[in-house]
């Protein structure tokens, strides 16, 4: 698929063609610059900045679910460790390791749930393409298939609308088959029952439910494979809006090349539309902002994620032979 970065039109600011003049300036008045652009330069710069803007807003939404996972399994290892080394905890520590619980548990929840409803428009970004009802079509389809995403999503309107996610947390651990290693682990669980009496569950959805999970899910995995379906969609996501991404980060990066060629030490410059003498629009071109763009973009996102775990089991020592 091809990709073409939609022009805006003239709002009132640039409506006097002819009249503006267009340049990329120095901010600091201890070393200023100009360089004249065209108008059809200034509008690209500008459209480039506004796609990069939208798209990192995106990925933004898929780092912070990366965090909000982070947290919860931070919980679940430091929770065991505190239980390895200090194991006389009573009913009423258990009780606030529940609570805990939920903080991380809503956490990643609700990070899910934003990536999914704040998805970007592009409107007016992608031409032809609708990256947002591309992207719904697919979540759909995902979630028809996966127990994990009607649970979790059941789940996180059972949090908001009615109570706290995390009904129990256990600890415990046991020694492997030849007794030579002890596992100590923190598990959380979630009773299905009172959140399947929500109607808006179907019977079908209820029955798989009930099928997969039992009385109570064990939270992680289910938390897990969560975060991997949302890794698929990110990566057809990244695929469709390839061409829009790279073309914007093309423009943006022409920009700082000539804005290099007169910076002293910093790639920084301000893109201005001046009118009578006077700056009527500026919006900023900066080096750390496309540095930015392609770290999120790197962003390492996982669609096998519940296959994956943290251990600190140690792997022996290194013997030269």
């Amino acid at each position: 698929m091809g990709g073409s970065l939609a022009k805006p039109p003239s709002d009132a600011a640039i409506s006097a063609a002819g009249l503006d003049t267009y340049e990329l300036r120095s901010p600091f008045i201890s070393s200023p610059f100009s360089h004249v652009l065209t108008r059809a330069e200034y509008l690209a710069l500008r459209a480039a900045k506004d796609f990069l803007l939208t798209y990192m807003s995106l990925e933004e939404s898929v780092l912070q679910i990366l965090y909000a996972s982070q947290n919860f399994e931070e919980y679940l290892l430091r929770g065991a460790l505190d239980f390895y080394l200090f194991s006389t905890h009573e009913f009423d520590y258990f009780q606030d390791m529940r609570l805990k619980a939920n903080l991380h548990v809503i956490g990643v929840l609700n990070s899910i749930t934003g990536f999914r409803d704040q998805f970007p428009t592009f409107k007016g970004q992608t031409g032809s393409l609708d990256a947002r009802s591309l992207f719904l079509d697919r979540w759909k389809q995902l979630q028809s298939g996966s127990i994990a995403l009607r649970f979790g999503e059941a789940l996180r309107n059972y949090a908001q609308h009615q109570r706290q996610p995390v009904t129990g947390a256990t600890t415990g651990g046991g020694w492997d088959k030849a007794r030579t290693l002890m596992e100590s682990h923190l598990t959380v669980y979630s009773e299905t029952a009172p959140v399947l009496t929500d109607r808006a569950i179907s019977l079908t959805t209820r029955t798989e439910i009930e099928a997969e999970y039992g009385a109570k899910a064990d939270v992680a995995l289910i938390l897990r494979e969560m975060v991997g379906a949302v890794g698929t969609l990110v990566k057809q996501s990244r695929d469709d809006l390839k061409p829009y991404y790279d073309e914007a980060c093309s423009i943006f990066e022409s920009a700082l090349k000539t804005v290099s060629q007169y910076a002293e030490r910093f790639i920084v410059a301000d893109a201005v539309v001046i009118r009578s003498g006077s700056v009527i629009e500026k919006f900023g071109v900066f080096e750390d902002f496309l540095l930015r763009a392609r770290r999120l973009r790197s962003t390492m996102v996982m669609t096998n994620n519940h296959q994956h775990f943290v251990s600190n089991r140690a792997r022996g020592h290194f013997r030269d032979q």
